[in-house]
């Protein structure tokens, strides 16, 4: 059995040019200027045996074929399979869409990443700990007078009744260390929408304020690497609270909280048996719902006609956006992975889309390892996978969704039956 973990830690900038397509909104953004640098952080994990890395991206999300370039560019330069290779995006929405040059300049800029964690690898002391912070994360989905379930129903509505379910308010954070010395990295797991700040300036959002606090607490040099637990429903917006929800003060705000309870958790660190390093990956279908032909044209219709520019979208586009989409899928299931690393008692568990908060739990408390951390938008983006409940309630993240209502009870059985492979 190994004995000892090397881990290296590698980033590259992913900044684009200005005039760069934004996206996470259903309006056309257009980078104007940059905030703070977008980056590709990578982390190195190997034993006596085996090697994975994790790569996280200040993205709003990838796709199929960039992780398909950049895990081959990784395997010829470190000969590491792309079942040990996770790539996953924090989803901020002050980043560039993936597509054109700038997909083909990201592959090389992850791969860059991979290699010189790579050459950074030295024996390392990986600990553990976690924290609760519920004062800034908040489910979006509400319960209204009327019965029905809206999403981000609008601050103080008085038609609210109730949020339609609970925040996951637990902070993961593993601390990588060599011989004593100051932390290599920071990993920090937690579930929140990454969607403070708006407008069109770059940013890599909260996270980006999160990490420059802990590296002033803890070390000039210290990297933090945000991983996105399962927030498919969860964002900042206090319906019933205090005001301004976006900008950069409210970033800000976020991430000094975010980096305060982080910051606690360093103080009560506890060892964690990171080798061996196991990896599986697997390939699933994810079933899509039907659309007839007649509510394909309907919806063709629908976006014809000019979108109202007082607001960035109406849930008759979102739901004609959905039919459009399902039309040109034709009935046919989407094709994407999953993927667990397991580092010792920790694994990662990656899943392809915005996951909601209630199956994430439900993988993490069915797992085998002392430890899950669930990391959302990894190696894929397939849109919003409710749980099933979600579909008979509606709103917003249903009428994007494109599967169908059991989507995300197979992603628990996939997930468990892949952790529960890799424990064995």
């Amino acid at each position: 059995m190994p004995e000892e973990l090397r881990a290296g830690i590698g980033i590259t900038n992913i900044t684009p040019s200005l005039g760069a397509s934004l996206r996470g909104y259903y309006h056309e953004r257009k980078a104007e200027g940059v905030h703070d640098d977008l980056l590709a952080k990578a982390v190195w994990l190997q034993d006596a045996e085996e090697a994975a890395v994790l790569v996280e991206c200040d993205l709003i999300g990838l796709n199929r074929e960039v992780v398909s370039a950049a895990r081959k560019l990784i395997g010829e330069r470190e000969r590491l399979p792309a079942d040990n290779v996770l790539l996953a995006a924090t989803h901020t929405h002050t980043g560039p869409g993936i597509d054109g040059e700038y997909a083909d300049v990201l592959a090389v800029r992850i791969a860059d990443a991979v290699h010189m964690a790579r050459l950074d690898a030295r024996p390392t002391r990986a600990e553990i700990a976690y924290g609760h912070e519920d004062s800034i994360c908040f489910y979006r989905r509400f319960r209204m007078k009327d019965g029905t379930v809206q999403t981000n129903p609008g601050h103080r509505n008085p038609n609210v009744l109730e949020p339609a379910g609970e925040v996951d308010p637990r902070i993961g954070i593993v601390s990588l260390s060599a011989n004593g010395d100051a932390p290599l990295a920071l990993l920090v797991n937690y579930a929140l929408h990454l969607d403070t700040v708006g407008g069109n300036v770059i940013s890599a959002d909260y996270p980006f304020f999160m990490g420059e606090l802990l590296r002033r607490a803890v070390s000039p040099d210290l990297p933090t690497i945000f991983l996105q637990g399962a927030a498919g429903n969860i964002n900042h917006f206090d319906v019933f609270g205090r005001g301004p929800l976006k900008g950069f003060a409210e970033t800000q705000r976020i991430g000094t909280i975010l980096a305060a309870e982080a910051l606690k958790c360093t103080q009560k660190l506890e060892p964690l048996s990171a080798v061996p390093i196991r990896c599986v990956r697997r390939e699933v279908e994810l079933p899509v719902a039907e659309v007839s032909g007649e509510e394909a044209a309907e919806a063709k219709r629908i976006l014809e006609k000019p979108a109202d520019p007082e607001k960035d979208f109406t849930m008759d586009r979102v739901g004609a956006r959905r039919a459009v989409r399902l039309a040109e899928l034709g009935g046919k299931p989407v094709q994407t992975e999953l993927q667990c690393i397991a580092v010792g008692d920790l694994a990662f568990v990656g899943i392809p889309g915005e996951l909601f908060t209630e199956l994430g739990r439900s993988i993490r408390d069915g797992s085998p390892f002392a430890h899950t951390f669930i990391v959302e938008l990894a190696n894929d983006s397939v849109g919003y996978i409710p749980h099933r409940g979600a579909f008979d309630e509606g709103a917003y993240e249903v009428e994007s969704s494109r599967f169908t209502p059991d989507v995300g009870e197979r992603i628990i059985s996939e997930a468990l039956a892949i952790l529960r492979e890799l424990a064995a």
